[in-house]
């Protein structure tokens, strides 16, 4: 089922790939709205397409797990006919040109790759850590893998809004670094990354009191139930670390730092999260709840790691001319800010 699955959703990820480069260019230029209406678009069509095609509505053939690749496929292609549309019609700003896209210099390549090549490392490693964490998870019993199975849906719509958050808060923290205004962007990402890991605490702790009626949703056993409770309660204290250190590693990014967030992450999930979880999933058969609250353990030393590095600023390296000229200042007057803090506390 998986490999018809894949056969037909695997034409969908260009079309998806295309639409996110369109999406954050229209965000980064303060045009938001586009991207949303076409993502509801999208999303309503796979909704409508999902339940025609899995089930056999409407005279159409029963199509299971093909039909859902069906959905997927043609929810992308709205999605991205209508961004390519909303891009069309607003010129007041970044338009995208293939002569430009095809038209490179060498002082551009080697400050894209500069910054883009860690970024990619990031997300490949990280696909990797997840994967092996998911080999534990799938030798786990069939309520556990049932809770893990709706326990990853709710924390999708939970990344749906720190995800968001995150996507904003670069777009704002970038602006500012670009245009020479540091201190403004340093405080900027201080700010972000209190009241973000709060609106993720707020939002787990939702879930956690309306569990039941949440996982019920599911058609979970009475053990699977259980299982999703607990998990939730541990992601009430993960989920909301994990979204501080990923509102500071993406603001990191804005500011122009690639590096540090992707040794820190991938370093930490390596050395701790993934060996912790092999070891207690796979070799000591702990209990399941055990071996879920080790899939988190990396998040709290990158926490501490984080928040030192976001206090001294050394994330902030521009890369227009600009933000160039007005980076020295900006760590001169860090400096002092700091020197008096210690000769007060002192």
């Amino acid at each position: 089922m998986g490999a018809g699955y894949l056969r037909i959703v695997g034409f969908a990820y260009p079309l998806q790939a295309i639409a996110l480069i369109i999406s954050f260019l229209m965000r980064s230029t303060e045009r938001v709205k586009p991207p949303l209406v076409s993502s509801i678009a999208g999303l309503i069509t796979n909704f409508i397409l999902n339940w025609i095609l899995i089930y056999g509505r409407f005279g159409m053939p029963k199509m299971g797990a093909a039909g859902a690749a069906v959905g997927t496929l043609c929810s992308s292609a709205v999605n991205l006919l209508l961004l390519v549309f909303f891009l069309s019609k607003c010129r007041r700003s970044v338009q995208l040109h293939l002569r430009d896209m095809l038209h490179f210099e060498a002082p551009f390549l080697r400050t894209y790759f500069s910054k883009c090549l860690p970024i990619i490392c990031n997300e490949q490693f990280y696909g990797i850590g997840q994967m092996l964490i998911n080999v534990v998870i799938g030798h786990q019993s069939e309520s556990a893998i049932a809770a893990m199975a709706a326990f990853r849906v709710l924390e999708g719509f939970v990344f749906a809004f720190f995800g968001g958050l995150a996507d904003a808060s670069s777009v704002v923290v970038g602006q500012e670094v670009g245009a020479g205004h540091h201190m403004r962007g340093y405080q900027y990402t201080k700010g972000f990354a209190i009241v973000c890991p709060a609106i993720t605490f707020v939002i787990c702790l939702t879930g956690f009191v309306f569990n039941e009626s949440l996982f019920s949703l599911f058609g979970l056993g009475s053990e699977a139930m259980f299982y999703g409770k607990y998990m939730l309660l541990i992601y009430l204290a993960a989920g909301t670390v994990r979204t501080c250190n990923y509102i500071m590693n993406t603001c990191y990014r804005a500011g122009g730092e690639a590096v540090f967030g992707t040794v820190l992450e991938i370093s930490c999930l390596f050395a701790i999260s993934v060996p912790a979880t092999w070891i207690f999933g796979m070799v000591l058969h702990l209990p399941f709840l055990a071996v879920f609250s080790f899939l988190y353990t990396d998040e709290l030393i990158r926490l501490i790691a984080e928040i030192r590095y976001t206090k001294s600023g050394k994330w902030i390296k521009p890369v227009t001319e600009q933000g160039k000229h007005s980076v020295e200042e900006f760590r001169t007057l860090l400096k002092k800010r700091f020197h008096i803090f210690n000769l007060q506390i002192g």
